[in-house]
């Protein structure tokens, strides 16, 4: 042992009581290497203990608490730590520390409110988010060090003030670069792709999904002088193939036809539908959907085959590849969806978006994505702030 290098540690048993190890190796290891070591035999590193290099007498027996037997040899030595295996390991401790998450409830916390304070700066939120979030989680484990001072508690990790605030600030702008940003990213997405959708059946689903009979009748105004003014009543299929008839009509005998029309259409299925309305040409699906115009024209849309991907932007490919795939494979890592699941949302994205447009034919599915615009103003707060303290969460503790 003369030739040895002798270190000793606090570590904390499973039952909670604390021992000082001890051992000698030819170069003294990390506290990384330590902590490994310790994990490894069901136990929490908690810090090193002063010990002589060259102890004159080796002490009692009874004082020497013999480590247990090892399921895994002793770290290797200092000097392997610029081989690229231990180097990502020392990156492993600094995103996910050995230490209960509990004990990073204010680190996620002030994160979160950092993240959260970014949509104060308008359109630069995305660009100071990450180091906002830093702030935060600096400050959280601050909060926490004082924490632990008060209440006596052990120290959640090794380190000074200084050096833990820095690495809760790494690992707070790591969850919300890696996970905050493609989470908000996703949700974007299905704003911009659903959002108006919801928004146009929002305004005309009431209009859209009355029963109106096919024998029903429409009355208008006919003559050009108050002598010769009357009232014509014409069966509804007649003023349908005939849509400017509409042109001067009351706005609850055009929603009536304008009902009726999206009804006998639809039954035929969505091509059918799309067919009809671009036969009308412009002037006749005006009168026809009156004040409703922008709105009906939003679902046709929808209902029309889908943009090649070689039409698609870079930023919406970008941001489909996070929702289907990149997402998906992120949370798989970090354990949170099963491998299986990762796997089959890629496919249920694309077959949900090939089948969503037939939802608008069916009213019962129409007046459900009506209901999305209400629903979306009332979550909308909490589902942003849900998405920055996942961030969060992850980043701080399930980050490779």
């Amino acid at each position: 042992m003369a030739d040895q290098a002798l270190f000793a540690y606090h570590v904390e048993l499973p039952d909670g009581s604390t021992i000082v190890r001890t051992g000698g190796a030819d170069v003294a290891p990390t506290h990384a290497q330590l902590a490994d070591y310790a994990a490894n035999q069901g136990e929490r590193y908690l810090g090193p203990v002063a010990m002589s290099p060259m102890p004159t007498a080796k002490p009692p027996a009874e004082e020497m608490a013999a480590p247990p037997p090892a399921p895994s040899p002793m770290p290797a030595p200092a000097a392997a730590v610029a081989s690229p295996g231990t180097f990502l390991q020392q990156a492993g401790h600094l995103l996910s520390p050995p230490r209960p998450l509990t004990s990073q409830g204010l680190e996620i916390l002030g994160g979160t409110l950092g993240s959260a304070a970014s949509t104060l700066t308008g359109p630069a939120a995305p660009a100071v988010a990450p180091a906002l979030s830093a702030f935060g989680s600096g400050m959280g484990e601050a909060g926490q060090v004082g924490l632990e001072h008060v209440m006596g508690w052990p120290p959640a990790e090794e380190g000074t003030l200084q050096e833990r605030m820095g690495r809760a600030m790494a690992r707070g702008a790591t969850g919300e670069m890696v996970v905050g940003w493609p989470l908000r990213a996703g949700a974007a997405l299905v704003s911009r792709t659903v959002g108006p959708v919801a928004r146009a059946a929002e305004e005309v689903a009431p209009i859209l999904t009355r029963e109106v009979p096919a024998g029903t009748t429409v009355a208008r105004m006919t003559g050009t002088g108050l002598a010769d003014v009357g009232v014509e009543h014409l069966p509804i299929e007649t003023v349908l193939r005939q849509p400017e008839l509409l042109a001067h009509a009351a706005p609850e005998v055009q929603q009536m036809a304008l009902g009726r029309w999206w009804q006998a259409a639809a039954g035929h299925g969505r091509e059918a539908l799309v067919n009809s309305w671009d036969e009308f040409g412009e002037a006749a699906q005006r009168a026809l959907a009156g004040d409703q115009f922008e709105a009906v024209t939003t679902l046709i849309n929808t209902l029309r085959p889908g943009t090649p991907i070689s039409q698609m932007t870079p930023g919406r490919l970008a941001a489909a590849a996070s929702v289907s795939g990149g997402l998906p494979g992120l949370l798989w890592h970090a354990g949170i969806i099963p491998k299986e699941v990762a796997m089959a949302i890629p496919v249920a994205t694309q077959a949900a978006r090939a089948a969503a447009p037939e939802l608008l034919l069916h009213p019962t599915s129409l007046n459900w994505l009506a209901r999305l615009p209400q629903i979306g103003r009332v979550a909308s707060p909490y589902a942003d702030v849900g998405t920055r303290a996942a961030g969060q969460w992850v980043g701080q503790k399930l980050l490779p």
